[in-house]
């Protein structure tokens, strides 16, 4: 009954919108309240249902890798501006996001509500702008909104445990990857966290086929192969290692961190020259976070025989 009155009284204020009195539509609009609402206000708004294609890139990166179609934070700065323009609901503004245009981004995702406030998609994505901006708390909310609606969604459990590890809770993390993992073994970005947490742990035999699988979907992918050689130095398999080291891109071997590994790797297999080489190279390079491994390493090589 009260749903019954409530319409009335609605209909009540319309006519009344419609009086006969000769004040100009400036002043029946500053004497109607909500005066600022039109016709299109109260038009339903179709809503867009959650499709696991939300969480996937499709468009055309150069050089793809297995990891980039799940996540925005490793597209090129150029093709984030393009997502933009192309105006997704979803993709556009997490796009701004990665740009640290959190202001635009957060007006997109406003206008967005209507049409996807049901869509889990969204709301773990307005959860990773808010985890761009280093407010862990609110992120964590919305991922948790993203699951009220779909209870098993990868994303927001993946994205739940990297506030966990950035938060120092490492058991944490590694229980949200693996079941992350569990709910969609077909999900590149979790198969990669687990893998790299179980590598933190020390656990090699549980972390080798997580990181050969991803090798084989995509054998280019400079994350995965820097993870295996890194992975077969600590089985202590060197030459993999090395084989490994040499099919990431230049990008990646300029990282000093990367080629002091890779100097280590090629003295272990009796390249003693090729290790010195790469550390002279490296040296000018470092970076204080660098300083104590270079030294480690450089020891090591040059006092060996």
């Amino acid at each position: 009954m009260k749903y019954l009155l409530t319409l009335i009284l609605l209909s009540t204020l319309v006519s009344c919108g419609s009086s006969s009195k000769s004040e100009s539509k400036t002043q029946v609009a500053e004497d109607i309240p909500f005066n600022w609402l039109n016709n299109d206000d109260f038009k339903p708004v179709k809503e867009i249902e959650y499709d696991e294609g939300d969480d996937h890139y499709t468009g055309n990166i150069e050089d793809q890798d297995a990891i980039s179609v799940e996540t925005m934070a490793k597209i090129p700065p150029a093709k984030l501006q393009e997502l933009v323009e192309e105006e997704d609901p979803i993709s556009g503004p997490i796009s701004l996001c990665y740009q640290k245009n959190f202001v635009a981004a957060f007006n997109k995702f406003d206008r967005a509500y209507k049409q996807l406030k049901n869509n889990a998609a969204y709301w773990n994505q307005v959860g990773t702008c808010y985890y761009l901006q280093g407010e862990s708390r609110k992120a964590l909310l919305y991922y948790n909104k993203a699951r009220d609606l779909v209870k098993d969604y990868a994303p927001a459990i993946n994205n739940i445990g990297l506030i966990h590890y950035r938060n120092g809770e490492v058991g944490k993390a590694l229980s949200a990857f693996k079941t992350a993992y569990e709910v969609s073994k077909f999900s590149v970005t979790p198969s990669f966290n687990l893998a790299m947490m179980y590598l933190q742990f020390g656990f090699v035999e549980k972390a080798e086929p997580l990181l050969v699988a991803l090798y084989k979907k995509n054998a280019g992918d400079n994350d995965v192969l820097n993870a295996l050689a890194h992975m077969y130095m600590m089985k202590n398999d060197y030459s993999k290692a090395v084989s490994a080291f040499s099919h990431l891109s230049g990008d990646v071997m300029r990282i000093p961190a990367v080629s002091i590994s890779l100097s280590y790797a090629l003295y272990k297999t009796g390249q003693k020259d090729k290790a010195m080489t790469v550390l002279a190279q490296t040296q000018a390079q470092l970076t204080p976070s660098d300083v104590s491994y270079f030294s480690q390493v450089s020891s090591v090589v040059k006092g060996g025989k």
